[in-house]
């Protein structure tokens, strides 16, 4: 009964055709404050398994993952060394990220003072914006 009736979302899903579509999106439109324990997409440039992290049982998941991420900013991004916290589904390059900066160790201040913060990669995220939802859609929790 009008004005009382709350209409129901249904918006459209925004899908990206790439990994490198979406982060350039994010760069454009999407938050890109760096601060401490504040999410910020990011793209994998490289992934690896961490030497000496134990093997996981279900066989599609990989151990601990070192990453070289692009973090998206309004420049167009910087480059970190992450770690995921848990196993889970292998990264691979162009995955999108959800990146926690914890701690700026000043070690990077002459290249470029953002690459020195030291986080973990909390959560694996899908290419696209679903308009019905707050925040992203999150393909596994590295937590």
């Amino acid at each position: 009964m009008w004005p009382f009736t709350k209409k129901s979302k249904n918006l459209p899903v925004l899908q990206y055709a790439s990994g490198q579509d979406f982060f350039e999106y994010q760069c454009k439109y999407g938050m890109t404050v760096l601060e401490r324990n504040s999410g910020l997409i990011a793209i994998v440039e490289r992934a690896s398994i961490k030497p000496n992290s134990s093997t996981p049982t279900q066989s599609d998941y990989v151990a601990i993952q070192v990453l070289s991420l692009k973090v998206a900013s309004n420049d167009g991004g910087f480059m970190v060394i992450s770690e995921t916290s848990t196993s889970g589904p292998a990264l691979v390059e162009g995955d999108i990220v959800i990146w926690l900066p914890m701690e700026n160790l000043g070690m990077f201040d002459h290249v470029d003072p953002r690459s020195s913060w030291i986080g973990l990669t909390i959560a694996k995220v899908a290419c696209q914006i679903d308009m019905n939802i707050d925040g992203f859609t999150i393909d596994h929790h590295y937590r």
